[in-house]
């Protein structure tokens, strides 16, 4: 072979090998999970009882540790939330976002998609965001998701939840104990995070999961994060992305925005 067509071969398999990996990205930038009907509910009911009966005995927590409390507070300061939703409820559009709190996908898309909608849409009074909370990795996440949705009882659940994927863990090492939910709630002004912490075992939080996995059961979803987008008020469709990119979900807000 001529040292031409040698290297020609070298660039056509560099080119292959560059799509393979391009190809295994995307397709790992949604974390498979499964849903297990009923039996999920039945976990989240043994999982409620035992942060119940836990107490959050554990204390301590050390919010000099946490990490872009001053961006997430910058974010979403003057932006209303009610619940797990955030922006105005006569917002246009309303997207739903299916995550996991320790899934590093979910936490691109936080870090690098959630701030551009929220400058570009949600303060404007356009778009409306809900957040379903999924517990598919482990008792980190189920535990997370309680304070997020605990959280939410005092209108900071997107505070929560936006400050624990910034100080994510690994995920199934343990690392959301008392100490760890402490200290993120500690790093949000204006949250009680006693009170949140005294309230994720409430019977309406574990209906909350409940139903969000239902939810995500219902709309066909397998992995996360994974959203559903549509006029407020109105059937809300699946919305097809191949990257966790702003311009992924802009191109859609603006087709229905369009159309009002």
């Amino acid at each position: 072979m001529s040292s031409r067509s040698k290297q020609q071969e070298e660039a056509r398999a560099k080119r292959e090998a560059d799509e393979k990996n391009r190809q295994h990205s995307d397709k790992r930038r949604q974390r498979l999970w499964l849903l297990g009907g009923t039996a999920l509910v039945a976990v989240v009911v043994v999982v409620a009882l035992v942060l119940v009966s836990s107490g959050g005995k554990s204390g301590g927590g050390d919010s000099s540790k946490i990490q872009g409390a001053t961006d997430i507070e910058a974010m979403l300061k003057g932006v209303p939330q009610q619940g797990q939703a955030l922006g105005e409820t006569t917002a246009a559009v309303t997207l739903v976002e299916y995550a996991d709190l320790q899934c590093p996908f979910c936490k691109e898309f936080a870090d690098n998609v959630l701030p551009h909608l929220v400058q570009d849409y949600v303060r404007a009074g356009k778009l409306r965001i809900v957040l379903e909370p999924l517990t598919f990795i482990g008792p980190d996440s189920e535990r997370a998701a309680r304070m997020s949705l605990a959280s939410g009882q005092q209108g900071k659940l997107w505070n929560y939840s936006e400050l624990f994927y910034r100080n994510q863990g690994e995920e199934k090492t343990g690392y959301a104990d008392d100490a760890f939910l402490r200290s993120i709630g500690k790093a949000i002004p204006g949250l009680d995070y006693n009170k949140a912490m005294a309230s994720m075992g409430d019977a309406s939080i574990t209906k909350a999961l409940a139903g969000a996995a239902a939810e995500a059961q219902r709309a066909g979803f397998n992995s996360t994060p994974s959203f559903e987008i549509g006029l407020t008020g109105k059937a809300a469709k699946p919305l097809s992305i191949s990257k966790l990119e702003p311009d992924q979900f802009s191109a859609e807000i603006d087709k229905l925005l369009g159309g009002k």
